[in-house]
């Protein structure tokens, strides 16, 4: 799952030929930081949910992906606020200090934050 934008130094529409080649499905779903919103997390959530695993969600700087892949995680495998903001710290990525994501990650704490089944 591809969540750049066409538009962003080094993404191509040629990527889904290359995640093709490894065997495995391609969607591009871009998300920017800046006009995200719970309606935009709740379709990558569904697509990865629907997608077969394993799954590869990639972005420029994976600060996208893995923002969405620990939301997936609460959503579906129960991980806390708290387990996924130390896995984001762990990884590089603080999203408490991400004016975008905070709130976001907050607000996705709980699967009743977003509406998906």
């Amino acid at each position: 799952m591809n969540l750049r934008s066409y538009e962003e130094a080094g993404a191509s529409p040629e990527d889904s030929q290359r995640v093709a080649a490894i065997g495995l499905p391609y969607v591009h779903l871009p998300v920017t930081p800046s006009a995200i919103t719970q309606s935009v997390i709740e379709q990558v959530i569904q697509t990865m949910h629907d997608l077969p695993k394993p799954l590869l969600v990639y972005c420029r700087s994976a600060f996208r992906a893995t923002f969405m892949t620990l939301v997936y995680g609460m959503t579906y495998h129960q991980h806390t606020l708290d387990y996924a903001k130390g896995k984001g710290r762990s990884l590089g990525f603080d999203f408490d200090a991400d004016p975008h994501f905070k709130p976001w990650i907050e607000a996705c704490a709980t699967k009743t934050a977003l509406r998906l089944p």
